[in-house]
């Protein structure tokens, strides 16, 4: 008979968990933002010899003036991963509001969604293509990540 446990000798491997974690918080607020073209906000590359679960992300947007011309305002979560033969393959998560009375808003968050490799790039971005008025956007997530 063979006992194997991440506690034995020669066992498996130790649950993601256990092997050198170490948390990442990536976040952003934003004051109250003119229209703009797409605005990265933050990014983050898995190193080399790591992975990362995307635990939790929160992701809002509330226009707070009305805009003279309403355009689409919007905040995304974009994950890239750079698979094995070196191709981009583009995850995200998009919320965006067109309506134009003040404090009109959409929020999304979701848990535990995403495995992200060595390589792979997080990256928070804001756009608002109207003509006037502001908008204030935000961004949270937790990332946990471990020894490959």
């Amino acid at each position: 008979m063979t006992i194997s446990g991440s506690g034995i000798a020669g066992g498996a491997r130790p649950a993601y968990y256990d092997r050198a974690p170490s948390n990442n918080f990536q976040s952003f607020e934003t004051g109250l933002e003119g229209p703009h073209g797409a605005t990265t906000r933050g990014t983050y590359t898995v190193p080399t010899g790591r992975s990362a679960y995307l635990e939790y992300f929160d992701i809002a947007v509330v226009r707070a003036t009305a805009a003279s011309t309403p355009g689409q305002a919007g905040v995304m979560l974009r994950i890239t991963d750079i698979d094995d033969a070196g191709f981009n393959i583009v995850s995200a998560a998009l919320l965006s509001i067109s309506l134009n009375s003040i404090n009109d808003a959409r929020y999304s968050n979701g848990g535990l969604t995403m495995l992200l490799r060595a390589g792979d790039i997080f990256t928070y971005q804001t756009i608002s293509d109207g003509s006037g008025g502001t908008v204030w956007f935000k961004g949270t997530a937790k990332l946990l990540e471990f020894t490959a």
